[in-house]
């Protein structure tokens, strides 16, 4: 019965269908990639590739509910398809499983624009975003994180008027200190459905 349980609980590789060891992101047997580990791995991906990589997360997600590594992959591809809603469920339900993963809540609070500009978002939608990004940071500093906040600072507060602290230019400040190139501020604008170019 152990075997018979441990085969349900372990996932998979979905092209040669070989156990995947714990933490493992790679198949030992054939070398395909299984998990999406950054966002930015996709962008080797064609539109085909894409597609069938989120009918394997799909598939692996429903057969091992409970694998948050499944379920980020999953979300990423649902992102970059541009299938928003997809891809916030996904995103929170691999948070539901694992606290820990602070490109995670990025995504999801990416996926919670909807492709809409950041200057076109309601208040809620603002503060779940706000969420997301204080979220992440108590887990891990990621620069995608800080620019995220300090585009919502930019777009959303300071060009209503308001005042928010700290201000979308310490926020920018502090991604570049954290490690933020000008690929990582193109990527998110990309993501975000913006043009990318100067912040």
């Amino acid at each position: 019965m152990a075997n018979a349980q441990e085969r349900i609980s372990s996932p998979e590789c979905p092209s040669c269908g070989a156990p995947l060891p714990e933490g493992g992101t790679v198949c030992a047997y054939c070398g395909r990639t299984v998990y999406i580990t950054t966002f930015t791995s996709m962008y080797d991906l064609s539109m085909g590739e894409l597609k069938q990589a989120a009918g394997d997360f799909d598939a692996q997600s429903l057969r091992h509910p409970d694998d948050a590594r499944a379920l980020f992959s999953l979300g990423c591809c649902y992102l970059r398809l541009g299938k928003y809603a997809k891809a916030e469920k996904s995103f929170q339900d691999a948070i539901d499983l694992d606290l820990d993963n602070p490109e995670a809540y990025l995504y999801h609070a990416i996926a919670l624009l909807g492709g809409e500009p950041m200057s076109d978002i309601g208040s809620f939608t603002a503060e779940e975003i706000a969420e997301d990004v204080r979220a992440g940071l108590a887990v891990g500093t990621i620069p995608g994180l800080y620019l995220l906040w300090s585009c919502l600072q930019s777009r959303f507060y300071e060009q209503r008027g308001l005042i928010a602290q700290p201000s979308s230019a310490e926020l920018f400040d502090k991604a570049v200190h954290v490690g933020a190139t000008q690929a990582d501020v193109d990527r998110l604008f990309e993501l975000m459905d913006r043009p990318g170019g100067g912040y």
